[in-house]
């Protein structure tokens, strides 16, 4: 559009359309243990995004792309938790990890244990063939 004010003054106005803000989203995790307590130090990563949860067990992304992502949350001593989850909007997550349990003991072995105390301490292992 051009515009005349008098005959010493004159301008143009040119319109240039701009593409929308990108939408971001904020992604909050919290991850807490089987009995409920917050986990303080797991690994949380979504995608590109990753952090560390806070003593409260959370983390915050921020500026999250709309899309679907892999979550993922890792701490010693726990089972990996891994969901997949699509990212529409501000959403909260919650994340329950799993303690991980020792191995089992075979039988056979707890009682070679328990019986070489009453042999004197020697103790053989052997392997049982099928």
């Amino acid at each position: 559009m051009s515009y005349v004010i008098d005959q010493k003054v004159s301008f143009t106005v040119y319109l240039v359309p701009t593409p929308p803000p990108a939408v971001g989203y904020t992604v909050v995790i919290h991850v807490y243990d089987e009995e409920g307590n917050p986990i303080e130090g797991a690994s949380v990563t979504l995608n590109t995004f990753s952090g560390t949860t806070d003593e409260n067990g959370g983390v915050i992304f921020e500026d999250v792309p709309e899309g679907e992502y892999t979550l993922t949350v890792e701490k010693e001593g726990y089972e990996k938790y891994e969901e997949k989850v699509k990212i529409e909007e501000n959403v909260s997550i919650d994340v329950t990890l799993v303690k991980v349990k020792p191995p089992a003991i075979p039988k056979e072995l707890l009682y070679l244990i328990a019986g070489a105390g009453v042999v004197g301490g020697a103790l053989l292992l052997t392997r049982k063939r099928k």
